[in-house]
């Protein structure tokens, strides 16, 4: 029968992984937090995950295996791979750690509540908000797949964003025993790029290729390290009310959400000219060009629109995505 032989090429880890998703949807369900369409759709994604689980990812053999948090990383190394003309894989893990819930994120539980959080407040597209769970677990098999004689490069700047995705991979990796290292520290950055990198988003492919040939010069993870960074998430899984954190001072900080509101209104008064509506696009991007912080379009735009119904600006337009919208501080605030 084929989904027997497809179960027995699961991994023991992959097999308990795999059923712990199924029992808590099941005990959402039974709570009445999952309705009974998702919960039939969520099993039959399960159901086709187990049928293709050979073909939808293959062994890795050889090269080097590189870990980043975005699609802008992911495409620029791929490139930097491909012309390099090397065995390396990269793997994304999709997800923007300096905003939304953390909370047992490692865990399909914590991954539902930080997609109802990300629905009720970010503007996002409906092929996002429907991919967004697949694209994580799909990243989750194929570090449990990984075979032990790949060395792994987990890379991150120094921002809230890589280096809590670093925690999070080095958690995911814990009962693994390949060699990680991890870059990118600031040392190195300056030393290949001649500059200040604010995330590994902002690197083109050639230097992506210089960081690639200087790999062994990063820092190897000792088990005491390894077991630091573990804890590190350990910590950041269990709070439930943070929604925004930055690095300061080489640390990361959790703040409250409103922490750039201030900076949002002061922008807009630079650039408001009279009563005249601007863009949320226009204000929203000042803001990202002077943030020391890669946070996201998207979150500055939900807080607009948070300012916007408390009554700090008006709006005109509807305020389903930023380009449909413009926004002036309202009278009593200009």
């Amino acid at each position: 029968m084929q989904i027997k032989q497809q179960v027995d090429k699961l991994s023991d880890h992959e097999a308990r992984s795999l059923l712990l998703q199924m029992l808590l949807r099941t005990e959402m369900l039974h709570s009445g937090n999952y309705p009974e369409e998702d919960y039939m759709t969520s099993m039959n994604d399960i159901y086709q995950a187990v049928l293709t689980f050979d073909k939808a990812i293959p062994p890795l053999q050889g090269g080097n295996i590189h870990i980043v948090f975005s699609d802008s990383s992911a495409g620029s190394l791929k490139q930097a791979i491909e012309k390099l003309n090397i065995s390396d894989r990269v793997i994304t893990i999709p997800i923007n750690f300096s905003i939304g819930p953390l909370w047992q994120l490692h865990q399909i539980e914590g991954l539902e509540k930080r997609k109802d959080w990300l629905f009720e407040h970010i503007n996002l597209e409906d092929e996002f908000i429907f991919d967004y769970i697949p694209r994580i677990e799909e990243s989750w098999m194929k570090l449990q797949a990984l075979p032990e004689q790949c060395k792994i490069f987990i890379w991150g700047c120094e921002n809230a964003h890589e280096q809590t995705g670093i925690a999070y991979a080095v958690y995911l990796l814990r009962e693994k025993n390949n060699q990680i290292y991890i870059g990118l520290d600031q040392e190195h950055q300056q030393s290949l790029t001649r500059q200040d990198i604010l995330h590994t988003g902002e690197l083109a492919p050639e230097q992506w290729m210089e960081y690639i040939k200087n790999v062994e010069n990063y820092l190897l993870l000792s088990i005491d390290e390894r077991q630091k960074w573990i804890e590190l998430w350990v910590t950041l899984a269990q709070s439930k009310d943070v929604f925004l954190r930055t690095w300061e001072e080489g640390r990361l900080t959790p703040v409250s959400e409103n922490y750039l509101d201030e900076m949002i209104i002061a922008k807009a008064r630079e650039l408001q000219k009279g009563k005249e509506f601007m863009k949320s696009a226009r204000l929203i991007g000042e803001v990202i060009g002077h943030l020391d912080q890669p946070i996201g379009d998207l979150f500055i735009e939900y807080r607009l629109r948070t300012l916007a119904f408390l009554g700090v600006f008006e709006l005109k337009g509807v305020p389903r995505a930023m380009r449909f919208y413009s926004v002036r501080l309202s009278l009593k605030d200009a």
